[in-house]
Order: C-alpha cells, then sequence, then structure tokens
C-alpha cells in the first residue's frame, strides 16, 4: 500500500535540524528557501561586457550558506531543549528566545550580530512578518568599535611591495594593485575554493578596472597610468572570461606574513592595504578643500562600501 505523499510546504517535524535545512535549502513556501543560498535572489543572468555571466543580485557563497545553516541549527535545537518546543515556526514567535540564547553565549556585539543575520534569514523564509522584531534585536546592539590603525605607513607598504616584487613579479603587481586602488583582495585575486569576485583578463578597460563587489555590486575603479599598463599588458595575453592572476589568497597572505617578519615590519595581512589606502584618499580629498562629509562619501563608494559607518573603520587614525 502506497503512503500519501506529504504537502510539499508542511515539512515532517522530524528534529529542528531537519526542519532549518527544509526551510533554508530545499523549499519552504514558494520555494524562498532554495533562492536564498548558493544561487542568485534573481533568476535572470547577463553576459556582462568583460565575458562573465554574473547573477543580476545578491549571491550568497557557500561558507555563508553553511555558516547560516550551522547557527540557525543550534538555536533551533537550543530552543527544544530548553523550552519543549518542536516546531520551528512556532519557535520563531519569540524573538525573546534568541536574545537569551546569545546572552548565554557571551558573545562579543560583532558576533552576536553575525548570528542575528543568520536568524533573520530563517526568519524571512519562514515568517516574513515578523522580521521587523527580529531586526529591531540587531539595531539594539552596541556599534562595533574600531579596530585601530591597520594602515602600515608608506616607508613600509614600499619595503613590502619592492621586497615581494622581487622573489615573486605576479604577488609585487598583486600588491600594487591593492595599494593603488583599495580593492578587497578577493577582489583582485581567487581564494582556493571560489573565484566569484577575482579580477578577469576582461575587466581590465583603459585606465580603470570593472569591480565585481560583494553582494554583485559593481563599481569603476581608476588605476595609475604606470599600473593600467602593466594590467592592460598582462590581460592581452588571457580570454576576457580568465582569470587575470594565476595566485591565490592564500599564497598572498603566506608570502605577506613571511616578508613581515624579515624586514620587522607590523605583522599584518594585505587587506592593511585597504586602510593605507582609505586614510590616504581622505587625506587627499580633504587637502583639496571637499568637506569631511563628502570626503567619507567619496572614500565609501571607491572602497565599496554599502553602510558609511563601516568606512570609518577604516579611515579611524587612533592608534589600537
Amino acid at each position: 500500500m502506497g503512503t500519501r505523499p506529504r504537502p510539499a510546504s508542511t515539512p515532517r517535524l522530524e528534529s529542528p535540524r531537519h526542519q532549518v535545512k527544509y526551510w533554508l535549502l530545499h523549499s519552504g513556501p514558494d520555494h524562498r528557501g532554495a533562492r536564498a543560498f548558493g544561487v542568485s535572489r534573481h533568476a535572470s543572468k547577463r553576459r556582462l561586457p568583460h565575458g562573465r555571466d554574473v547573477s543580476v543580485g545578491r549571491v550568497h557563497s557557500q561558507r555563508t550558506m553553511a555558516a547560516y545553516l550551522r547557527v540557525a541549527t543550534a538555536f533551533a535545537e537550543w530552543c527544544h531543549e530548553r523550552h519543549g518546543i518542536k516546531s520551528v515556526p512556532e519557535q520563531l514567535k519569540h524573538a525573546e528566545w534568541a536574545q537569551e540564547w546569545l546572552d548565554e553565549r557571551g558573545l562579543a556585539p560583532a558576533t552576536r550580530a553575525g548570528y542575528l543575520s543568520a536568524l533573520l534569514k530563517l526568519v524571512e523564509v519562514v515568517c516574513p512578518g515578523r522580521r521587523q522584531r527580529w531586526l529591531s534585536l540587531r539595531d539594539e546592539l552596541p556599534g562595533r568599535r574600531a579596530p585601530g590603525n591597520r594602515a602600515w605607513p608608506p616607508e613600509d607598504v614600499n619595503r613590502l611591495v619592492a621586497h615581494v616584487a622581487a622573489r615573486d613579479s605576479e604577488l609585487g603587481l598583486i600588491l600594487r594593485v591593492l595599494d593603488a586602488t583599495g580593492l578587497r583582495v578577493g577582489e583582485v585575486v581567487r581564494h582556493p575554493t571560489h573565484w566569484h569576485h577575482a579580477l578577469h583578463a576582461g575587466q581590465v578597460r583603459d585606465d580603470h578596472l570593472w569591480v565585481i563587489g560583494k553582494g554583485g555590486k559593481e563599481r569603476v575603479v581608476s588605476l595609475p597610468p604606470a599600473l593600467a599598463r602593466e594590467l592592460a599588458a598582462r590581460a592581452a595575453g588571457r580570454e576576457p572570461a580568465a582569470l587575470l592572476f594565476d595566485a591565490t589568497s592564500r599564497r598572498l597572505y603566506h608570502r605577506v606574513g613571511r616578508v613581515c617578519a624579515e624586514l620587522g615590519i607590523r605583522r599584518d595581512g594585505p587587506h592593511a592595504l585597504r586602510y593605507s589606502y582609505a586614510q590616504r584618499e581622505r587625506e587627499r580629498l580633504l587637502a583639496q578643500g571637499l568637506e569631511p562629509a563628502e570626503a567619507d562619501r567619496l572614500v565609501s563608494e571607491r572602497l565599496g562600501h554599502a553602510r558609511r559607518r563601516i568606512t570609518r573603520l577604516y579611515t579611524a587614525t587612533r592608534s589600537g
């Protein structure tokens, strides 16, 4: 005798873990969960002039998906154990339980915000009408503390780049790009396991780069003439959809760390060049007579930040 098929919109109440996976990965009403992770939130794609097919809209990486699943599952299992509620939709009626769960874990404000982002994604799929209440939990968190001045002094940057370039010309060129543009490392070179933001040959245009940053957001970044000519020559021998650099971020971080130790430069990764760029660019704009608010806005645009307050973490010049 065949079993009666269960409705597609309602998961069996097996365990909180299975329910979370159902909602976030497999289905949920109107397949919202399937659209939330791993693929574009918009079905359409278009071919950009530099030859890459990219999704139009925000794309969640596999690492983000795994982290959200881990956090949402831990919360659902805690609710079942602590409050005896097995149904995830019922659990999400109680936003105060999330506050209680986070308090027990003793997390820093930035980490709490990340955990709440994972739970918000679950709320958006399961019960979008309650999103505003959950969003207020994240808004009530204290602001992120500036990490101190991570920027290297110009003389240290010059020594670092020269020393790396002498041993590995490709890594030296990558460091020059990071220093001149303030790009994220992942917007220039590929990660060992993913490359969807890394520069491709077709993104080199005359004296600028067409960059695809976080969330699939595009921006145009100007290049110094000498650097533009070097990148154009490198791109000329590659297909438009081919990666511009063969190096990985892991190789870059490893070499920078070793050279910092050898030269006695404060130990940090190549991301510190983004801080150096932000502070140098803001000082240049202020010297041109721009108001601080306008200088901050322009630096924020050039860094690809969606929120101005994130840019202020990069331009802060106080010591750690």
